[in-house]
């Protein structure tokens, strides 16, 4: 039930969806959606009480469709691990004309605050009952792509529709045509040197053009989401350690998860990167790639804060001793 204009005393955290939290908590999942949400605290609220149960991996998206959560919107980004621009809601709950500039609006601060966004509802919404999409909707898809969305979301189209699998291969497509002709973030990226050595590296890195990838050896995942929001144009490919690590920053864009186990030392992790990057189709044998890494005590005792090398794809051989 949609009420325009009007505030609400009900809580946005419902008992059901205590109950499915608590499902959450014990099945493995990566993403909870918060819906209707109004304010940081809300956020907050769901976040401390994943905490409390000593799971340090569950995350909190908060569904952006009430004016409230439009005027709170960078406390929100602030508490919250990821946002939804659900527009169908948000479309009823103001005018509608309006939510376009909203969308935009979201996107930009999320890229600011280094947050992934998703946008979501009716995207290819004809497809729900046709085999095709609309010229409007394949314009609005690539336009959340353009604007720099993370993800871009169906939802009534793969959930009742007709040919949910042909509605996933369109959206495919259009984020592909799209990807090709991709653009900077817009606004460099400015290194906060005392917040975070790190940033210069990334900075760097995200500022390359004659490369084919990035290969971030990121095991604990400390460095991809930054990475992310502002190299839009060459692939990074994320070396992780964890299975939770990989799909969680598939929510991310221009994130390709790689699982490389941490037990092994470094030049064999990078041997085994491009190894099934190769394979996979990602670069190529010639190509140059750059190899970044963050904080790390090297096999001297030296604590080194971040790395970068450039490095010449080999063909697929045998592993280095």
């Amino acid at each position: 039930m949609n009420l325009p204009a009007t505030s609400l005393s009900l809580p946005s955290v419902t008992t059901k969806d205590w109950r499915d939290l608590e499902w959450a908590l014990n099945n493995s999942v990566d993403y909870v959606a918060l819906s209707f949400v109004r304010t940081a605290e809300e956020i907050l609220q769901i976040k401390k009480y994943i905490a409390n149960t000593g799971n340090t991996h569950l995350r909190v998206v908060a569904k952006i469709e009430k004016p409230e959560a439009v005027n709170n919107i960078k406390e929100i980004i602030e508490a919250a691990d990821a946002i939804m621009i659900a527009r169908g809601d948000l479309g009823v709950e103001l005018p509608a004309a309006r939510v376009p500039r909203i969308q935009k609006k979201i996107i930009r601060l999320c890229r600011d605050m280094n947050t992934p966004v998703i946008t979501a509802t009716q995207m290819l919404d004809s497809m729900t009952i046709n085999a095709r999409p609309t010229r409007a909707e394949v314009t609005d898809v690539s336009t959340a792509i353009d604007e720099g969305t993370d993800a871009v979301m169906l939802s009534q189209e793969t959930a009742t529709g007709i040919d949910p699998v042909n509605v996933v291969r369109t959206m495919a497509s259009i984020i592909y045509e799209t990807e090709q002709y991709a653009e900077e973030a817009g606004v460099p990226y400015q290194p906060k040197l005392a917040e975070d050595p790190v940033n210069p590296i990334l900075s760097a890195v995200a500022s390359f053009r004659n490369i084919s990838a990035t290969i971030l050896l990121d095991l604990d995942g400390d460095l991809y989401p930054r990475l992310s929001k502002w190299s839009r144009v060459v692939p990074s490919i994320l070396v992780t350690g964890t299975q939770r690590i990989a799909r969680q920053s598939s929510l991310y864009n221009n994130m390709i998860p790689l699982i490389i186990s941490k037990e092994m030392r470094r030049d064999r992790i990078v041997f085994q990167a491009m190894e099934m990057a190769l394979e996979r189709g990602y670069i190529r044998a010639g190509e140059v790639v750059a190899i970044v890494d963050g904080k790390r005590l090297t096999r001297a005792g030296i604590n080194q804060s971040s790395r970068l090398q450039l490095v010449t794809v080999p063909e697929i051989g045998p592993d280095p001793v």
